[in-house]
């Protein structure tokens, strides 16, 4: 995907609407074979990536194994990527170190978008 189709299609994004119907902490694909899922988080760590025994599981090549890791405290959220080879962002800002991610985010995990919902 191009620089400009990755740039058009988040603009896309974050001006799209998901289901009201949220019950806590969430992420919904916006990318990829499965287009629309939603993931509802539960619990204070998530693993996110390519390997059957992740919490959230994207079967997408440009996904590494264990991609990433979102962690919870009280109010607050964060996403650190674990060396993955098509790294992760938030929009357009590669996470590098322990970053903190709010409502609406969209997190770019190597080639598959996905959109933070916090409630």
């Amino acid at each position: 995907m191009s620089e400009d189709s990755k740039k058009s299609l988040l603009k896309i994004l974050l001006g799209g609407r998901v289901s009201d119907q949220k019950k806590g902490p969430s992420l919904v694909q916006y990318s990829g074979k499965k287009l629309g899922r939603r993931f509802n988080w539960i619990g204070d760590t998530v693993t996110i990536g390519s390997n059957d025994g992740c919490d959230f599981k994207i079967d997408e090549d440009s996904l590494s194994p264990v991609h990433c890791i979102l962690t919870k405290k009280p109010e607050d959220y964060f996403i650190i990527d674990l060396n993955s080879t098509k790294g992760t962002f938030i929009g357009d800002l590669r996470v590098v170190d322990k970053q903190q991610i709010h409502e609406g985010d969209i997190l770019l995990l190597g080639e598959v978008y996905i959109k933070f919902f916090a409630v």
